[in-house]
């Protein structure tokens, strides 16, 4: 009986051999296949530029660095504007740099908004991002050299959903539906003189806002 007893041991632990063996090259093939899966991080500082045309890619080339499978940083991007317009005149009396009315590159051409800044997103939930406003014509009104003048935003979020954003920070007051929408897509030249006037700047202080709501509302 002990000899029988043995031998189904033994064959047993044979038996098992190839289930543990095939277990363990099955583990090897997981991580050799893991350890060479292409990464899917783009951006300037990998060097991927995603687009479809020559275009889109150069201006991918703005965000540095963005992977949503990183699990600590999702993006890093270069954010900016630069708005200005022409006007061509002429007067007996004066010219547009000597009328005062705005900063002027040249005498023709004013320069509205230069901001330059960066957005992040960090850990899936949390957004950091803010600018500053500079001086296009790198000089003040007193024609001394300037280029920072003050930080227009910065702020940091806290987003589980795009219907709860909690933010602190200084940022632009989106009093009235015109302020709410940004000069990169107004279809006016300018927005209304009351919004104008009643529009309190850029405050700091913390608020809460969404989108996305029933499909329609935001808040």
């Amino acid at each position: 009986m002990k000899s029988i007893h043995r031998l189904m041991l033994a064959s047993s632990l044979l038996g098992s051999l190839p289930a543990v063996a095939g277990n363990e090259s099955a583990i090897a093939s997981g991580a050799s296949d893991a350890s060479s899966s292409p990464s899917t991080a783009t951006g300037l500082l990998v060097g991927k530029f995603p687009g479809e045309t020559a275009w889109d890619r150069a201006w991918s080339a703005f965000t540095l660095y963005k992977d949503d499978a990183n699990p600590i940083l999702q993006e890093f991007s270069l954010q900016g504007r630069y708005q200005a317009q022409y006007a061509a005149g002429e007067s007996s009396t004066e010219d547009f740099e000597q009328s005062g009315r705005g900063e002027f590159i040249g005498s023709e051409v004013e320069s509205r908004r230069a901001r330059l800044g960066f957005k992040s997103k960090w850990f899936q939930n949390w957004k950091f991002e803010g600018q500053i406003d500079v001086d296009a014509d790198f000089e003040d009104a007193a024609g001394n050299s300037e280029f920072y003048k003050d930080i227009y935003d910065l702020y940091v979020t806290y987003a589980p959903s795009d219907s709860l954003n909690v933010s602190v920070g200084k940022t632009k007051v989106k009093f009235t539906r015109e302020q709410e929408i940004s000069s990169k897509e107004i279809l006016t030249i300018e927005r209304s003189g009351l919004s104008n006037a009643l529009f309190p700047g850029e405050l700091t202080g913390a608020w809460v806002s969404g989108k996305g709501i029933a499909d329609h509302w935001l808040y």
